[in-house]
């Protein structure tokens, strides 16, 4: 969580992201045990809390490929983050 955390903290904002597409890969989320969820796609993290929702720039989507490293193999698809 430090490392997702500080990835985080160095972002700049921005917009909210594209819609995914109905089928496919439609990023990753991760819900916090205090509510917070996080949500990566398309170069876009967003921040959900219960007062409001921020949006950073994952330029390099080093924030979605470490929420996705996260996961135990056995439960993630192969996919390529560099579309």
């Amino acid at each position: 969580m430090a490392a997702l955390l500080a990835t985080w903290s160095s972002m700049d904002p921005g917009e909210g992201p594209e819609h995914a597409p109905p089928l496919g890969y439609r990023g990753v989320t991760l819900r916090a045990p205090d509510g917070r969820r996080w949500s990566a796609y398309a170069g876009v993290v967003s921040l959900e809390s219960e007062s409001r929702t921020d949006h950073r720039v994952d330029a390099g989507r080093s924030f979605e490929a470490t929420l996705l490293a996260s996961a135990p193999p056995e439960l993630l698809p192969e996919i390529d983050l560099t579309d």
